[in-house]
């Protein structure tokens, strides 16, 4: 969902605070295929991968509850729109670097000999 939006949305990026949002999406898309391929291969890097998607959804998620609308945060009810995005990814990610450890953990040894 994060590259489609963000093919669509970055050509029509009005000034650095969207253009930012932007490349936030497109880092959360590749960081989300990356992560999934890790979580089917039961990978280590899968729980950092999985806290950096989720940084970045997060911070997507944040400044576009204002980028596109309120830059200035002046009208009433934008901050709370922005923290509450940001505690509800942030919550997100904690479920999700949470399921990338146990997924790891449980992963069966592989023989080395």
């Amino acid at each position: 969902m994060g590259l489609y939006n963000a093919v669509n949305e970055l050509p029509r990026a009005e000034g650095r605070l969207q253009l930012s949002v932007g490349v936030a999406q497109v880092l959360y898309g590749l960081l989300g295929v990356i992560a999934t391929v890790g979580f089917i291969r039961r990978r280590p890097w899968v729980v950092t991968v999985s806290a950096a998607w989720g940084l970045a959804a997060t911070y997507t998620a944040a400044v576009a509850s204002f980028a596109f609308h309120d830059p200035s945060l002046s009208q009433e009810g934008t901050l709370a729109g922005v923290l509450g995005a940001g505690i509800a990814c942030l919550v997100m990610t904690a479920i999700f670097v949470w399921f990338a450890r146990v997924t790891v953990r449980s992963a069966p040894s592989v023989p080395t000999s």
